[in-house]
């Protein structure tokens, strides 16, 4: 009897509007594989974050991003444009994902991309060493 009265209050709601191009609500299986699709996407993104690119990063782009758009956030936008709860909190599930994956050694050790980690500058232990290093950087800037 709910299920009635709730697809009639929607077509009652779509009626009063001119008509629906899509039908109104989320059902509670569309919510459960939004939020498998995001978690998955989150969880893969940042595995893709973790190493540097490659010719793989780029199949991962082509096959999940869409994914991860298509299932994850479109449906929650479409079916309901008034309530944007579900989709920040499927945003919120993806960075969190993302993030734990990425940047926590919880699947194994982190190595950043040599872009993003800090050389760190060796301080000469002698003043022998720090006369060759000077010599040595004279030397290269004369090149």
């Amino acid at each position: 009897e709910a299920a009635v009265v709730a697809v009639e209050s929607a077509l009652r709601g779509c009626l009063a509007q001119g008509g629906c191009n899509f039908v109104p609500g989320l059902s509670e299986q569309q919510r459960m594989f939004s939020l498998i699709a995001v978690t998955a996407g989150g969880f893969l993104s940042g595995g893709v974050l973790r190493n540097q690119f490659s010719r793989w990063t780029l199949l991962f782009l082509f096959i999940w991003v869409p994914w991860i758009g298509l299932f994850g956030f479109y449906p929650l936008y479409i079916r309901q444009p008034e309530d944007l709860t579900p989709l920040l909190q499927n945003a919120g599930i993806f960075l969190l994902c993302c993030g734990l994956t990425a940047l926590t050694s919880i699947f194994g050790d982190v190595t950043l991309p040599k872009v993003l980690q800090l050389q760190s500058i060796e301080e000469p232990k002698s003043e022998s060493e720090f006369k060759k290093k000077d010599a040595d950087s004279e030397s290269k800037s004369k090149k």
